[in-house]
């Protein structure tokens, strides 16, 4: 732990002498774009980011429609409405219903086309890439329409990987700055203890430490420069923190406060790899959880150990708990074993129907009750599955190395656990969750 922390944030940089403390901290994150890893976005999204959201200009910008929301995406341009949906989950402005608004909304977007160079050379006489510009800019129209996530949008820039000068990544890294420079969070005034602290957490990171339990950061926070000793303010500070996206903290697991956000996608992505141990493809259990989202502990123990050592398994418990907190996971009642709904497979509604016997003449059905949205992010429905999955038991079903009606977009539950005639059904398309009750009439034997 340095000495003079205040010297080591105040002081001037090694190639100018403008003050550091002029400087933002800032983190650069590539998204993983596996439906596998949505659930591990809400980590790492906030309203103090500024997104990029990356095409190719080829593609072009289409609206998502209902199947998507089982099935992957068919192309980049398809990721864009996604992303628009997925971003303006943490806005910081609730705009007007039924009024005029136009007014930007943070966090900024900057849609950046790539594959310039596909379209010709950048010279007067090529009109190729300010049509293909115009053009997608209409597609955004219709896509985005007059819908309040289109005011995230600050800018289309088109780039070449290949072909344009570094010149043109210094003008996307100016259009960044200068928008940064006219968000809400920046020059944000805080306590300078908590500057301080935040700068000590960086150092902590760079060397090495992933996590930290609340006793070490109460240490942390009594460094002679910063001298925090409330409690209760260490824990104002964590919560900032965890808001901003520095770092991921619950009051109920504030034993185990992760320091390096990436540190629990890697642990995630020990799980969800298909890069394992050529023995563990014969395990039953791992067969199981490629082709239905079931997980048991014996095999998160294989996965971590056989891909990364004890760096996660020694803190399994308190990972399993944070996972738990983002629905990433959920444990299966009286078992060993845990759904993880970014895993589940994709089943048409009408297999579904014909597994639980929907359209048998002994099965009654309530009118639909749908719960419709201006914009519905498809990892949503992880967070709804997961409240049904505590809540109710999940029916019972034969299909494939199914057991469990759990399926990607579509859930069937137990009302009646003892006798499973008494259902619910949860289901969501484009920008609609739909619920409907099942009852299951017994058939009198004479």
């Amino acid at each position: 732990m340095p000495r003079d922390l205040m010297s080591r944030v105040f002081t001037t940089t090694s190639a100018s002498n403008i003050p550091s403390n002029h400087y933002a901290l800032c983190g650069l994150w590539d998204f993983a774009g596996q439906k596998e890893f949505y659930a591990t976005h809400q980590a790492f999204l906030t309203n103090s980011a500024i997104y990029l959201v990356v095409a190719d200009m080829k593609d072009d910008i289409s609206k998502q429609d209902a199947s998507q929301y089982s099935a992957d995406f068919r192309n980049v341009g398809e990721y864009v409405d996604f992303w628009f949906d997925t971003i303006h989950c943490h806005r910081s402005v609730e705009p007007p219903e039924d009024e005029p608004f136009n007014e930007f909304i943070d966090p900024p977007v900057i849609l950046v086309l790539t594959g310039k160079d596909k379209f010709g050379e950048e010279t007067i006489e090529n009109t190729l890439i300010e049509e293909r510009k115009t053009k997608i800019q209409t597609q955004l129209d219709m896509v985005l329409g007059d819908q309040h996530k289109y005011h995230h949008l600050r800018d289309i820039i088109c780039l070449s990987n290949t072909t344009d000068p570094d010149v043109k990544f210094v003008e996307l890294q100016q259009k960044i700055s200068s928008i940064i420079l006219g968000m809400a969070h920046w020059g944000q005034h805080l306590p300078l203890k908590w500057i301080l602290l935040e700068h000590l957490i960086e150092i902590n990171k760079t060397d090495g430490n992933n996590f930290i339990n609340f006793s070490d950061m109460e240490n942390l926070a009594k460094h002679n420069d910063i001298n925090m000793k409330d409690i209760d303010e260490v824990k104002l500070f964590l919560r900032f923190q965890h808001e901003v996206g520095n770092v991921i903290y619950f009051e109920d697991i504030q034993d185990f406060i992760i320091l390096n956000p990436k540190w629990l996608v890697d642990a995630f992505r020990c799980l969800v790899s298909d890069k394992i141990d050529g023995r563990l493809q014969h395990r039953t259990d791992w067969t199981k959880f490629k082709q239905n989202g079931t997980i048991s502990e014996s095999l998160i123990t294989e996965l971590f150990k056989s891909k990364c050592g004890n760096q996660f398994l020694d803190q399994r418990e308190n990972l399993f708990k944070v996972m738990e907190k983002f629905d990433i996971l959920v444990k299966i009642a009286e078992t060993s074993s845990y759904i993880m709904p970014s895993m589940m497979t994709p089943v048409l509604y009408d297999e579904v129907c014909t597994l639980i016997g929907i359209k048998q003449p002994n099965c009654k059905r309530s009118s639909w009750l749908c719960l419709k949205f201006s914009f519905l992010p498809p990892a949503y429905f992880h967070h709804v599955s997961v409240w049904f999955i505590k809540e109710y038991e999940s029916s019972k079903v034969v299909y494939k190395t199914h057991s469990l009606a759990l399926f990607r977009g579509i859930c069937v539950f137990d009302i009646d656990s003892k006798s499973g005639c008494e259902k619910i059904l949860v289901t969501m398309s484009k920008d609609t969750i739909a619920i409907q009750l099942l009852s299951f009439q017994k058939e009198r034997q004479n």
